[in-house]
């Protein structure tokens, strides 16, 4: 059994993610300002290998609290999108940089072996090509900028911890906090409810 700490679990990837790693017998810890509510976590309430610390990733004592006793940490916390990174620059900066290094920091001078960085398929920018590791990162919004700065951090931490880096593409489906802003969601629900759905541009694959 593993102790893992979940940044941002209350979410829309991070609810799903919690019940895959107690399904798999793992020990479970969340820390979520529970800026959407929390509420996606209470079916997981009663289990004995899950813990729920709200707490905010931009201060270092809730931090050092979340890490003691962790293995790895899979951070998924942060402002996600360009519109809502947009709206307020510097309070983006400061959670998906700032607290990031934070995290960084503090797990490595913990005993955390393992860090899994949520990063974003927006790194790469537009392109006509299919994208693979070694392409080239061309941000082209405020949010995907934060993303490759963040890799960059996870990146200076190598010598430190084990380093992995997800180029989330846009996901799309059911969940316990479900987003109706993301693009896939956002047509099924149009057409249920509308009997149609937009498509911008169309020349998307």
């Amino acid at each position: 059994m593993e102790r893992i700490l979940v940044t941002g679990g209350a979410g829309y990837i991070g609810t799903h993610l919690v019940e895959q790693l107690l399904s798999q017998g793992h020990f479970v810890r969340v820390i979520d300002n529970g800026t959407f509510g929390l509420s996606g976590l209470r079916p997981f309430y009663g289990f004995n290998r899950f813990e729920m610390q709200k707490g905010d990733i931009q201060i270092t004592a809730h931090l050092r609290k979340a890490v003691n006793n962790i293995d790895k940490v899979v951070h998924l916390a942060g402002i996600v999108g360009n519109p809502a990174c947009s709206f307020d620059k510097d309070i983006c900066n400061e959670v998906n940089v700032v607290a990031t290094k934070r995290i960084f920091d503090v797990a490595a001078k913990g005993n955390v072996k393992h860090i899994l960085f949520a990063s974003s398929c927006s790194v790469y920018g537009y392109g006509d090509e299919v994208f693979t590791e070694e392409s080239k990162l061309n941000p082209v919004d405020y949010y995907a900028e934060t993303k490759v700065k963040g890799e960059a951090i996870a990146q200076s931490y190598q010598d430190d911890l084990a380093v992995t880096l997800c180029r989330f593409s846009t996901v799309f489906g059911a969940s316990r906090r479900m987003r109706f802003d993301l693009a896939v969601n956002g047509m099924t629900a149009s057409a249920v409810n509308r009997g149609k759905c937009v498509i911008y541009g169309g020349q998307q694959w």
